[in-house]
């Protein structure tokens, strides 16, 4: 459960800490002492560093530093005044809810990188930074490391209200209607270190319209990718030929050649054919129509890997889907709004023409 901090007793801010970010210091230590962890310091030299990036590089969007700081990117229309910062890290604490008691080896599908680098053990300081909607906060050490989650992501031993104390914080219920966007993934750090730049927003393009469906998100596949990523560059790339594998495939083109941060714009398209079928529903791929659609939220697909070569895209699948007969198995109704699935999955809302 999320709290809003309405004022903090006792507590002085450190020299040069920008307004509101003593909420959001103080929200970090809270949800850290929760899990028996150290409370973080904040840091100038960090701050300045996620100010610049959010100033100079993400201005009121979300988008990665790649640096060596470990990162969460919070972001929120209309803009929160600095008493609501906190929020950010309300959000990102939320996610623990994918997890077994606060316990978890990984980052949970990519659902729950915000929370793990908030109580990341070894952490010990943070900075953050913010510009228009949008608030950046670096972490060092970072976290989110492949084979130490068990050592630095611990289970919940006290209370919101046991922490509260501690740090002096009044609360009050956090409202509904105070709610903000968010994403997915700790933006900054790589979540799967082989997966390209702009894959993650294709990945979630993909299980936001999954979810929508009722059926499982795809898992992101390395070995899938290069065979993807091989037919991109040998076999069509700034073309649309397909490359008649035992994967399902679908191929996307855009001229000029899209950015890797517009590369989800590719599964809007391919689900856009939903408006040949009933509700989603059909019983093929409606004269040739539908198939892209049919491949993104076919059920029986579990895992997905993607390549680019100029404006060309593509994406396939495993195991593939469209085979005749088993349509009404794996193509269902829609069971849920875009907005509801991107909220469900921790993934920034955006307008999408279907």
């Amino acid at each position: 459960m999320a709290f809003k901090f309405a004022c903090v007793l006792g507590m002085s801010s450190v020299h040069g800490m920008p307004d509101g970010m003593d909420y959001v210091l103080a929200g970090h230590n809270v949800y850290r002492c929760m899990h028996g962890v150290d409370p973080l310091t904040w840091d100038d030299t960090i701050a300045a560093s996620a100010q610049k990036w959010a100033t100079e590089g993400t201005c009121n969007t979300l988008q990665h530093s790649g640096g060596n700081y470990g990162e969460n990117i919070y972001w929120a229309s209309p803009a929160p005044a600095p008493s609501d910062l906190y929020e950010g890290v309300n959000d990102w604490y939320d996610e623990v809810k994918y997890t077994s008691g606060g316990l978890t080896p990984d980052w949970c599908d990519s659902k729950c990188g915000h929370y793990t680098q908030v109580v990341w053990k070894s952490t010990t300081a943070v900075g953050c930074g913010t510009c228009g909607g949008t608030m950046v906060c670096q972490y060092d050490p970072a976290g989110n490391f492949d084979g130490e989650f068990s050592d630095n992501v611990l289970a919940t031993v006290k209370s919101w209200d046991e922490c509260n104390q501690k740090f002096g914080l009044k609360v009050a219920p956090m409202s509904a209607s105070k709610m903000a966007l968010n994403v997915a993934y700790p933006l900054g750090i790589k979540i799967r270190s082989s997966m390209p730049d702009g894959m993650d927003s294709v990945l979630n393009a993909h299980n936001i319209y999954r979810c929508m469906h009722g059926v499982q998100a795809l898992a992101w596949d390395d070995t899938i990718a290069a065979s993807a990523q091989k037919w991109a560059t040998e076999g069509t790339c700034d073309t649309l030929q397909h490359s008649g594998g035992n994967y399902g495939e679908n191929i996307y083109w855009a001229n000029p050649a899209p950015a890797p941060s517009d590369l989800y714009e590719g599964v809007d398209d391919w689900y856009a054919e939903v408006k040949y079928t009933s509700g989603g529903l059909t019983p093929d791929w409606c004269d040739s129509k539908c198939g892209h659609y049919t491949q993104v939220v076919w059920k029986s697909t579990t895992a997905v890997g993607c390549g680019t070569c100029g404006g060309t895209m593509v994406c396939q699948y495993d195991p593939a889907g469209n085979f005749d007969g088993e349509f009404s198995d794996n193509v269902l109704a829609t069971v849920k709004s875009y907005d509801e699935c991107a909220q469900e999955l921790g993934v920034k809302a955006r307008l999408v023409q279907v």
